[in-house]
């Protein structure tokens, strides 16, 4: 389904694509020198994985598309070509929609843009404006946030000043120096982003877990109540129902790990059903599993485990799947 919804964008972009270059054509005629230089830094630009809030990649590539503007619309397509070869584990649908979308909002910019007379300035910061509007308007119309848009345009706008420098500079030495110069800029804003990024995660967690400490306290103490007088299975009912109501989960799952036979007991829950607990119980899983690739160093904040999602790495016929019980 996946797929067949990326077949269907591909195509669309594709007609689009085709339609501009129909009626703006451009000549294949390149010039060596040039095309190596919007090789280089578009690859490498390309490759800079730029992340907000370690979520959504931000487009990297705009050193490279600058420069291919200066050049002419010839490049603008050969840059688009670069980025179907990204190092990113991508499959090739998304390869091909990506250029497709590149393209689209590069070159369709370098059309409006040149509609008007101006100075290459003006002229350059309109390209670079219109493009990340294109881009809003084709990848992120759905999801759109302002906050992640001007974000991005401040990347943008901020590439400008060493591509105006590039045209004031009159020694060659200078001019490409300053063509470079924005590879060092993106890798200034890259750790900008994730130290912004690590620090929020870090008040986040810190939040997270003051709240753990205040639940766990009333917890304790409503099981050290209980302790005198319940049996361990109602004391772990209704510690089950206590976490599912705190926490605000749906589900909540209590196990034993038995680790002389290597495996886990589940021994209550809420939020399933009792048919739903039943199967879940039937099922022989390994501790041993599950502690070596669930409970990692890396998810460990003091003493609590800060577990992601990573249910598309676990097996399915071995977890907690509702939808396969």
């Amino acid at each position: 389904m996946h797929n067949r919804s990326y077949i269907k964008k591909i195509i669309f972009d594709s007609l689009i694509g085709i339609l501009l270059f129909v009626y703006f054509p451009f000549h294949f005629n390149f010039k060596i020198s040039n095309l190596i230089i919007v090789f280089l830094i578009t690859f490498i630009s390309d490759n800079i994985d730029v992340k907000w809030k370690n979520h959504n990649r931000l487009v990297s590539n705009v050193p490279g598309f600058l420069i291919a503007y200066l050049y002419g619309p010839q490049y603008i397509f050969a840059a688009s070509l670069i980025t179907l070869f990204r190092l990113n584990e991508i499959n090739s649908l998304r390869r091909i929609r990506k250029f497709l979308v590149y393209f689209f909002m590069y070159y369709s910019s370098y059309v409006i843009v040149n509609f008007f007379d101006l100075n290459i300035y003006t002229k350059l910061f309109l390209y670079i404006s219109l493009s990340k509007i294109i881009n809003s308007l084709m990848v992120d119309i759905k999801t759109f946030g302002i906050k992640l848009f001007i974000i991005e345009y401040i990347f943008f706008i901020a590439s400008l000043p060493s591509i105006y420098l590039y045209l004031l500079s009159q020694n060659i030495i200078v001019k490409y120096y300053f063509l470079f110069q924005n590879l060092l800029f993106l890798g200034i804003y890259y750790f900008i982003t994730k130290y912004i990024y690590e620090k929020e995660e870090e008040e986040i967690k810190n939040k997270r877990l003051n709240r753990f400490n205040a639940i766990m306290l009333e917890f304790s103490n409503l099981l050290y109540s209980y302790s005198i007088k319940a049996s361990k299975e109602f004391i772990l009912k209704e510690a089950a129902k206590f976490l599912n109501e705190k926490f605000g989960y749906k589900y909540i799952l209590i196990s034993e790990f038995d680790y002389e036979k290597d495996l886990i007991k589940r021994v209550s829950y809420s939020g399933f059903s009792s048919e739903e607990f039943k199967k879940l119980k039937a099922r022989k899983v390994k501790a041993s599993e599950i502690i070596n690739e669930v409970f990692k160093d890396n998810y460990r904040y003091g003493e609590v485990y800060f577990i992601p999602n990573i249910a598309e790495r676990l097996d399915k016929n071995d977890y907690f799947y509702l939808n396969k019980i």
